[in-house]
């Protein structure tokens, strides 16, 4: 049976994933992705390999840098984590919560500018 321990792993490697595949359709490069977050392109390469996990406050400006909704990144983790957790009905409130946080602290970031 797997672990939460396999189940963050998965969902680290969805999200690393996913980040690179957003910045590539964006056509963004590390650099400016870096620039843009104040941190250095090797933690951007870190991110997108996966040996750091995003945070919620790091995907929220990844996404504000890359013109994406967080649920782009994270939207295909809920297939992982089902077949990881087995437990699809959990997982699933769980990310329509977040999902709706994740909203809330967008419109609050665009009403703030």
């Amino acid at each position: 049976m797997a672990t939460r321990v396999d189940a963050a792993t998965a969902l680290t490697a969805e999200l690393s994933k996913r980040l690179r595949e957003v910045r590539l359709e964006r056509r963004c490069s590390k650099a400016k992705l870096a620039t843009a977050l104040g941190i250095s392109i090797q933690d951007v390469q870190r991110y997108e390999d996966g040996k750091h996990q995003i945070s919620v406050p790091i995907l929220i400006l990844m996404c504000e840098a890359l013109g994406a909704h967080p649920m782009e990144i994270i939207g295909t983790s809920v297939e992982t984590l089902v077949h990881v957790r087995k437990t699809p009905n959990v997982i699933h409130k769980r990310l329509l919560v977040a999902q709706q946080r994740l909203e809330d602290i967008c419109k609050e970031i665009a009403a703030a500018k």
